[in-house]
């Protein structure tokens, strides 16, 4: 009985080692991809942060993801889509990149720190897309009294893209202004020389 019993306790130390290996070797490679994905984006290398963005999600269906890191990996991958959409013109990375925003936009709270980045993903993909979702305009201005800085100076580009979109070019050249971001002076500029009826 002894022997048996010390048997089953070898046994169940040793799977008890594997569990922890096992553990351990997850999160170094949860770890690796975190850590290379946000690399290759900062460089600006959209193509290698997908890859180990998405190797990183492949993953979450374990108990050792971080779910902060998920949150901030699922909008990396949607901006990474959306800079590749907007420099090739292919409508297929610029859907992904909605997607990725939309889903992340049902999953957050209004209060977590990445809510109004998607929010602003979720724009610029739709107006790329030239599809603005009802009450695209609302959730802008919403984040608007929540942050500050260049956040919220993109927050005024987007609306003055969206009123633009509207044909409200009164309320589109208020937000551009407001923006103060050189993409949006040279908006501003476009829609006072359409709207003089001089052309450059």
């Amino acid at each position: 009985y002894l022997k048996e019993h010390s048997k089953e306790k070898n046994y169940k130390i040793n799977d008890l080692k594997k569990k922890t290996y096992l553990k351990r070797r997850i999160k170094s490679t949860n770890s690796n991809f975190y850590k290379k994905g946000i690399h290759y984006f900062e460089k600006g290398d959209y193509f290698e942060a997908i890859h180990y963005f998405l190797n990183y999600l492949s993953q979450k269906q374990n108990s050792f993801v971080n779910p902060d890191q998920t949150n901030q990996i699922n909008l990396l991958t949607g901006y990474s889509y959306l800079f590749l959409g907007m420099k090739s013109k292919k409508e297929d990375f610029l859907e992904k990149s909605k997607k990725y925003f939309l889903r992340l936009y049902q999953n957050l709270s209004r209060r977590h720190e990445y809510y109004c980045k998607t929010v602003i993903g979720l724009a610029r993909s739709s107006r790329k897309l030239s599809e603005y979702d009802d009450g695209v305009d609302i959730l802008l201005k919403e984040c608007l009294v929540r942050t500050n800085g260049n956040i919220k100076r993109h927050l005024y580009l987007e609306l003055g893209y969206f009123y633009f979109d509207k044909k409200d070019i009164e309320k589109s050249l208020s937000y551009f202004q407001k923006s103060r971001l050189s993409i949006a002076n040279q908006k501003i500029f476009e829609i006072l020389l359409d709207k003089e009826g001089t052309s450059l």
